[in-house]
């Protein structure tokens, strides 16, 4: 008898000990995701916040002075984040996703900046608020990159960057400015339903398939000045924009233009039109 007594007190001594070792370091999502990204893990989380910045320079400094591999597969689903997401090539550094990475019915409340990275499968943020802006410029797409129907309290930023397959920025409300300068999509590219208090600007961009922007209402400029179109350039049913810039711009393909409000007419000056639209 006295036996069990003794071994039991020490039954119950080592289960508060160790209640009380999970009570002092509980899990939290940003354990749980920095673990996954060390583990190379799939990562899928739904309904979750995360009170602390995610900086992916920081989570893997003492990895390597070289460029970064995620090996995870990320997806969040009615997430919020409270802290800044970000990631600034230094030096020779560059992220690459090595997997898809996913964000539906998220909210970020501070801004969201991944520059220099490679997204080697597709980038997918749909139903998602931005309170701030979301800032993927110098960037590489390698499959298809698609930010629908989300809000942006100030700027969407992909300029610089450069798309392998489609890029749709479909039906997307944009607090400030839409800014494409400089990309070359290879694949098509869907702009429609935007609406904006900003400018869109697509000058110098390389549209290399269909290009779509339908729909599109803003409070300032389109500007896609020194643009090439190699394929069909759709711009329809437009509104509220001060004015439409496509000078110097060359179409290869049909073009159509139509706006809801006559004065808002293109500027074309020394533009070069292959095929016009009947």
């Amino acid at each position: 008898m006295r036996h069990f007594v003794i071994y039991l007190t020490a039954l119950v001594c080592f289960i508060l000990i160790a209640c009380s070792a999970v009570m002092k370091n509980p899990s939290s999502p940003e354990k749980d995701l920095l673990s996954a990204l060390h583990k190379g893990e799939n990562y899928t989380v739904e309904g979750q916040r995360f009170d602390l910045e995610i900086d992916f320079d920081r989570i893997f400094a003492q990895d390597s002075p070289q460029s970064i591999y995620v090996r995870s597969q990320l997806r969040f689903t009615n997430c919020t984040f409270k802290g800044k997401i970000s990631w600034t090539r230094q030096e020779n550094r560059k992220l690459h996703f090595l997997k898809s990475v996913v964000f539906e019915d998220c909210v970020f409340d501070e801004e969201v900046a991944i520059n220099d990275a490679v997204f080697q499968s597709g980038l997918q943020i749909g139903k998602c608020l931005f309170r701030k802006s979301l800032d993927l410029q110098r960037n590489s797409f390698l499959l298809n990159c698609r930010i629908d129907e989300s809000d942006f309290g100030q700027d969407l930023l992909v300029q610089y960057s450069r798309c392998h397959e489609d890029l749709s920025l479909f039906g997307n409300n944009i607090g400030n400015h839409l800014l494409l300068q400089a990309i070359s999509v290879y694949g098509k590219s869907q702009l429609s339903n935007l609406e904006l208090n900003g400018t869109v600007d697509l000058s110098n961009a390389h549209f290399h398939e269909d290009f779509m922007m339908d729909y599109a209402k803003g409070g300032k400029k389109v500007l896609a000045g020194n643009t090439k179109f190699s394929s069909r350039c759709f711009v329809r049913k437009i509104s509220a924009f001060e004015s439409v810039d496509f000078s110097g711009s060359y179409f290869l393909g049909k073009r159509i233009y139509t706006s809801d409000d006559d004065n808002i007419k293109p500027n074309m000056a020394g533009s070069y039109i292959l095929s016009e639209a009947p």
